[in-house]
C-alpha cells in the first residue's frame, strides 16, 4: 500500500468524487479551481504546483482538507462493507486507507453536471386580471392601450413584497401557460417566475380574426409601445423575453405559414436585436446562423452567396478603407467566404453595423417574408414612445403662458 501523502499528491479528489457520483460544473469551474456537485452539495477543488488535491465546502466550514478528508467524511458513500482484523486501532483510518488503495481512477467516467430544471406552477400565484397598470404608465403608455382589445387578459397583477406587480403570462404553442414574466418597477427591471420555460413560450397579444403581421421583439413593453404609436391592424405580437431561441423560430414559421402574414422585427436597436432579426430572417429559410462574440456565421445555399458577392465585395473594401493599414491585415475584420458542398459558410464582424447590414440586405433579396421595424434614434420602442411624449410635454408647456394684470 501507498503512504497516505502519496495518496494526498496522486489521487485526484475530482476523479475519486465522480466514484460515487459526484459531476463536475464546468460553468463554475475555472483553471484555478474545479467546482463538483452532487444533489446535495457543492464541493470546489484545487491543487497549487502539482502539489496535494484540498476542497473545500462553500456550505460546510467542517468539510475541507485533503483527500483523506474527503474520503472520511464520506465513509458511509464509499463500499467498505469489508471485516477489520480486531488489532486494528485505528478502524477509520484502515477503511480510507482501503478506499484509497483500492481506487482505480482509469475505471472511472467523469460526468458534467445538468442541474435539474424547476417545475414551474402557475398555482403558487396568486394572478388577477390587470387593473393596476403604474408600473406601465410610469412606461409612458396609457390606458387606452392597456384596455385595448388586443391586449385584454394578456397583462396581469400579482403582488410581490407587498407590491402590486405587472405580470406577463408566458405561453406555449398550444396557448398553455408555461411562465410568467414580472415586472415591479422600471428600477427593478424583470424577472422570471421559477421554472418558466423560456425556451419554447413566449409572450402573445391576442391573435386577431385577421393576422397580417406578426410583430416579433424582446419585450411586451415594447410592444404596448409599439402599438400606441402605431396601432397596426392585424397585428399579432410575440415577445421572447430576450434572445430568440430555435424552438421560438420553429413557432413563428408555422404560425406565418398557416396566417400567411409577414413578420415584422421589432426588437431593440442593439447588437442583440440585429442579431435576433438575423436569426429569423435565416431561420425561415431553415439556415443556420451562430453570433458569437467577434463573429457571425451564416451556412447558407451557394446560390443566395453568390447573388450577394458583389454587395459584399463592395462592403468589404468599405470596411479595408475604414481601417488602418496595421488593422486591415487581421482578417477578423472581413467578411469571409467559404464553399461547403452546395452551401457557403459565410462570416462576418459581430457588430450593429454589420448585422443590421446584413439583415438589410437579405431582405432587400427577398429570401424570406421579414422586414425590420427597428427604430434608429432611440434604444427600443418604449424609448421611442417616451421621448416623444417627453417632446410634446415640453411644447404643451411653452404654449401656454399666463400673463398677469
Amino acid at each position: 500500500m501507498n503512504s497516505f501523502e502519496t495518496y494526498k499528491r496522486e489521487i485526484s479528489i475530482v476523479d475519486l468524487a465522480a466514484s460515487i457520483g459526484y459531476a463536475v460544473d464546468k460553468k463554475k469551474s475555472s483553471g484555478k479551481h474545479v467546482v463538483i456537485r452532487n444533489e446535495h452539495e457543492r464541493l470546489v477543488v484545487s491543487r497549487k504546483n502539482d502539489a496535494v488535491y484540498t476542497y473545500f465546502n462553500p456550505g460546510d466550514d467542517t468539510d475541507k482538507g485533503d483527500v483523506i478528508s474527503f474520503v472520511k467524511k464520506r465513509l458511509d458513500s464509499f463500499n467498505t462493507s469489508i471485516e477489520i482484523p480486531a488489532y486494528i486501532k485505528q478502524k477509520e483510518m484502515f477503511q480510507v486507507e482501503t478506499v484509497l488503495n483500492s481506487f482505480n481512477p482509469g475505471a472511472v467516467e467523469i460526468e458534467v453536471f445538468k442541474p435539474q430544471k424547476k417545475e414551474f406552477k402557475i398555482s403558487r400565484y396568486n394572478l388577477q386580471d390587470g387593473k393596476d397598470f403604474q408600473v406601465l404608465k410610469d412606461r409612458k403608455i396609457t390606458q387606452d392601450t392597456l384596455e385595448d382589445e388586443t391586449f385584454r387578459g394578456k397583462i396581469l397583477n400579482t403582488k410581490y413584497k407587498n407590491q402590486t406587480n405587472i405580470t406577463f403570462p408566458l405561453f406555449d404553442s398550444k396557448g398553455e401557460v408555461g411562465g410568467l414574466d414580472f415586472r415591479v418597477s422600471k428600477a427593478e427591471g424583470k424577472r422570471l417566475a421559477s421554472g418558466s420555460d423560456r425556451e419554447h413560450c413566449m409572450w402573445e397579444s391576442n391573435k386577431p380574426k385577421v393576422v397580417k403581421n406578426i410583430i416579433v421583439g424582446e419585450s411586451p413593453i415594447d410592444h404596448l409601445s409599439y402599438h400606441e404609436l402605431k396601432n397596426p391592424t392585424g397585428a399579432w405580437y410575440k415577445a421572447t423575453h430576450g434572445s430568440i431561441t430555435s424552438k421560438h423560430i420553429e413557432r413563428l414559421k408555422e404560425e406565418q405559414k398557416q396566417s400567411g402574414a409577414k413578420i415584422i422585427m421589432a426588437s431593440d436597436n442593439d447588437i442583440a436585436g440585429y442579431g435576433m432579426a438575423l436569426k429569423v430572417i435565416n431561420g425561415c429559410k431553415g439556415w443556420p446562423t451562430t453570433i458569437g462574440k467577434d463573429r457571425v456565421k451564416m451556412l447558407m445555399p451557394e446560390q443566395v452567396v453568390s447573388g450577394l458577392s458583389e454587395e459584399f465585395i463592395s462592403k468589404n473594401n468599405q470596411i479595408k478603407n475604414a481601417l488602418g493599414k496595421k488593422i486591415a491585415k487581421d482578417k477578423k475584420y472581413y467578411i469571409c467566404r467559404k464553399k461547403q458542398g452546395e452551401d457557403s459558410l459565410v462570416s462576418f464582424p459581430a457588430t450593429q453595423h454589420m448585422l443590421r447590414y446584413m439583415c438589410e440586405k437579405l431582405i432587400e433579396k427577398k429570401v424570406a417574408n421579414v422586414e425590420l421595424d427597428i427604430p434608429h434614434n432611440a434604444k427600443d420602442w418604449n424609448q421611442v414612445l417616451e421621448n416623444k411624449k417627453k417632446v410634446l410635454t415640453t411644447k404643451n408647456k411653452k404654449d401656454y403662458v399666463v400673463c398677469f394684470g
